[in-house]
């Protein structure tokens, strides 16, 4: 896969967090779903906002999984992404660890993306991703800067 098409997903991840949240943090819009669509809208919200934080924090562990460094591989070094460490970082203090119950990441992981005893049959996210999302949405909006094109948030 080519560094163009890594920047696809990454831009389709942004674009459905977009629109999910867009009726997922409107509590009349998310409402006036059938409830199998707003479970399903909210999920989506979460599992969209999981995958980007996932790869800005660095997080994957197997060698075909997207990073930052996948796409600014001196990421680390380079005084042009001093922004984007601080933000990742404050980004890292907001999101969390799978083991820090109680996280953003914690929630994510034992309240949705895995079947543990702690699940119901629903869950309220949306105080979550209203926490979560202003941290998510500075790194991809310096992401978009660094790149020099934004994702775009059409179809």
């Amino acid at each position: 896969m080519s560094e163009s098409r890594y920047w696809t997903v990454i831009a389709y991840e942004v674009r459905m967090l977009s629109a999910t949240c867009e009726i997922v943090l409107k509590p009349q819009l998310l409402a006036a779903q059938p409830k199998v669509i707003a479970n399903a809208l909210e999920e989506s919200a979460v599992l969209h906002t999981r995958i980007l934080c996932e790869v800005f924090l660095s997080r994957g562990k197997e060698p075909d999984d997207i990073v930052l460094t996948t796409f600014f591989p001196d990421l680390k070094v380079n005084p042009r992404y001093e922004k984007l460490r601080k933000l990742t970082r404050e980004l890292q203090q907001c999101y969390g660890k799978a083991l820090a119950e109680g996280s953003p990441c914690w929630i994510f992981n034992k309240m949705m993306a895995h079947p543990t005893t702690r699940r119901g049959h629903t869950y309220d996210y949306t105080q979550v991703l209203r926490k979560l999302l202003p941290p998510v949405w500075l790194v991809i909006r310096e992401v978009e800067h660094l790149r020099g094109v934004d994702f775009g948030w059409s179809w």
